[in-house]
């Protein structure tokens, strides 16, 4: 870095570069692990049917932008290292990356617009597929961008874009989110004392879900909340105090460590989610859960009563190696008895996955194709029922079994 007389910063390029190139490293890395987190996450959302089908694709869609975000910022990386992309093709790359970025900003907002729609439809939103209705909230992602962008190209409209717009969104979402759940939380607690007939149980359900899901949208807001103040306060000291021209080298560095803190934050991204849906998830399935308890156990019963009398004979063997072969200072019976007693341990071994596999019908019907090529046939007479009067699968189907318990509910 050239620096005049009155610069402020200390002539130091081959540290930035370092630095840079560290941070440069590090970053990829986390984008690497952003986009196998989220991966996955995408699997778990798809599996999950308690989630809305519109939430679940908004989610989805939040999730995608910022995959896409990784993907460029690695391409971008692979260029500065390289210098094979062309200028043409970087310059699309960088515009598909920043209408990545400010999507996800506007999502959060559009999730608790969603939210909103569900609390004032609350007696026919479960059942809704409107397909207009899916396009129009995951248009609403995107009309950020389409306003930003284009004014992002002037110096000072796209600093005023972008430093107070988040932060304005994050207001918004936690008043929007404070007051839908309140609402949600009054409607349920004075529906209570409703009577079935009078009040739809689909209503009821609704609210419900309404409430688990705000919650799970609180620690989501909590983690973005975070994640904004720290990027958006770096952000604004690239306003006031970097100067692109005279201090390239340390411009290069802010540019680097901003997205190696948006790699790291987009790698948690998944969390506020799973977390906090699981905890939810669990008590909504108690029933199921008390079922697959008594199941475990009848498996658990019978691998006791395997130890104990594997445990009787090894035990009643070295009580016979204490008080008579030990006392009597037998050596070559010993080595008999050593022997004797290991190949019983052994064979005892062998044995150990058989209690598990016969007591669990799903695991022998695997264990059964995995040693004989053939499935073998449990008849549905056989399965434990579920609270419903059905047979739980023996792939244990979360959505049929919560299907079966919503159609429980809802006919009551």
């Amino acid at each position: 870095m050239t620096t005049g007389q009155n610069a402020t910063f200390v002539q130091l390029p081959s540290k930035m570069n370092a630095y840079e190139f560290v941070i440069n490293g590090l970053e990829a890395f986390f984008w690497l692990i952003s986009l196998f987190a989220n991966g996955i996450f995408l699997v778990v959302l798809k599996r999950t049917p308690t989630v809305h089908r519109n939430l679940k694709l908004l989610t989805a869609n939040m999730i995608v932008v910022y995959m896409i975000t990784a993907i460029t910022r690695f391409l971008q990386l692979y260029d500065y290292a390289t210098k094979n992309i062309s200028e043409d093709t970087m310059y699309w790359i960088q515009l598909v990356r920043r209408i990545a970025m400010t999507a996800k900003t506007a999502s959060e907002v559009t999730l608790l617009i969603e939210r909103v729609i569900s609390t004032v439809f609350a007696e026919r939103y479960e059942e809704n597929k409107s397909v207009w209705m899916t396009i129009g909230l995951l248009s609403l992602c995107y009309v950020y961008p389409a306003v930003s962008m284009p004014l992002s190209s002037y110096e000072v409209i796209g600093r005023a874009v972008f430093v107070p717009l988040p932060i304005i969104f994050n207001v918004l979402s936690w008043t929007f989110a404070g007051i839908l759940f309140k609402i949600n939380k009054n409607t349920f607690v004075s529906d209570l004392n409703i009577s079935a007939q009078d009040f739809g149980l689909s209503k009821r359900y609704q609210t419900a879900e309404n409430i688990r899901t705000l919650r799970m949208i609180f620690w989501f807001l909590m983690y973005s909340t975070i994640s904004n103040a720290i990027t958006v306060s770096i952000y604004i000291y690239y306003v006031f105090h970097i100067d692109i021209q005279k201090d390239s080298d340390f411009y290069s560095f802010f540019d680097a460590f901003w997205f190696f803190l948006n790699a790291v934050s987009c790698s948690l991204l998944s969390v506020p989610f799973i977390v906090k849906h699981n905890v939810m998830r669990a008590r909504f399935i108690k029933r199921y859960q008390t079922v697959e308890n008594i199941r475990t156990l009848r498996m658990i019963f019978w691998f006791l009563m395997y130890s104990t009398i594997s445990n009787a004979i090894t035990v009643s063997l070295y009580g016979w190696f204490v008080f008579y072969i030990d006392a009597n200072n037998q050596s070559d019976l010993y080595a008999f008895y050593d022997a004797f007693w290991f190949c019983l341990n052994a064979f005892s071994a062998s044995l150990l996955s058989i209690p598990f596999i016969t007591k669990h019908e799903a695991m022998r019907r695997r264990y059964m194709n995995l040693i004989c090529r053939n499935s073998s046939k449990i008849t549905s007479e056989k399965q434990i029922r579920s609270v419903t009067g059905k047979a739980l699968l023996n792939e244990n189907d979360l959505l049929t079994h919560f299907k079966d318990l919503q159609r429980v509910w809802e006919g009551s």
